[in-house]
């Protein structure tokens, strides 16, 4: 059986985005971007992101181009792990197996 470290693959984080950030053009980067599974807009200029986990994929990177920021300006901000998740042929599930709505 694979350790649990070994399946989880995607990472869901929330971000205080900086007052001077648009959504709009946050929203428009974050289709673009490798490793970014999705980008929700929550209150309070928070930004919720689902990230892969995998080789190649940095989250402070990530951020640094969604937010068109230098990485270590990226690595200033406020960011929470909130959960991590399996995602796999589409399906995403806790890591005890539970499908996730």
């Amino acid at each position: 059986m694979p350790s649990l470290g070994g399946t989880i693959n995607l990472g869901r984080y929330e971000v205080l985005l900086p007052d001077d950030e648009s959504w709009q053009q946050v929203m428009a980067r974050a289709r673009e971007l490798s490793g970014l599974r999705a980008a929700t807009r929550l209150d309070k200029g928070k930004l919720q992101v689902d990230l892969t986990i995998g080789p190649g994929v940095k989250l402070f990177a990530v951020l640094a181009q969604l937010l068109s920021r230098e990485v270590n300006e990226a690595r200033g901000l406020m960011v929470k792990r909130k959960d991590c998740f399996v995602l796999e042929a589409g399906v995403l599930r806790s890591p005890f197996g539970e499908v996730v709505q």
